[in-house]
């Protein structure tokens, strides 16, 4: 992939995280995003502790698939690992979006599972919806 067309991608990531933050389904410096560079084993992740609001396009790194950091100043997000995890097993995953919205973290804080309230969710992923023991 040129350099253009990875700059569009690194675009791409600063606007989703502007609308992530807008949206509110982030505060200050929570989440992450990162795209799969197709045809390699890269990828691009946002960094770590620079606020949606604040990031740019030279602050979105290259790392590889063991976690190397290829380009950019600053150091990854620290969920690197659980994105290189979900890329190496599953191909088919072209870009993840990881957030932690103020009304999913206060409903995790509770350790209850959510019933399906929704036909979808059954047909989605089965049935309630489970927290993880550590929610928060």
């Amino acid at each position: 992939m040129d350099e253009k067309e990875i700059n569009k991608l690194k675009t791409d990531i600063v606007e989703a995280g502007k609308k992530m933050l807008h949206k509110g389904l982030v505060i200050g410096t929570s989440g992450n995003i990162s795209i799969r560079i197709s045809g390699e084993d890269r990828i691009l992740i946002t960094p770590s502790s620079v606020e949606y609001d604040k990031t740019e396009i030279d602050d979105i790194l290259v790392v590889d698939l063991e976690k190397n950091v290829l380009e950019g100043e600053r150091s990854p997000s620290v969920e690197t690992g659980m994105h290189i995890g979900i890329y190496t097993t599953r191909p088919d995953i072209g870009a993840i979006v990881h957030a932690h919205s103020v009304y999913a973290s206060a409903i995790a804080s509770l350790g209850k599972t959510i019933p399906p309230f929704l036909d979808e969710i059954v047909l989605m992923i089965g049935g309630e919806i489970k927290v993880a023991e550590y929610g928060m």
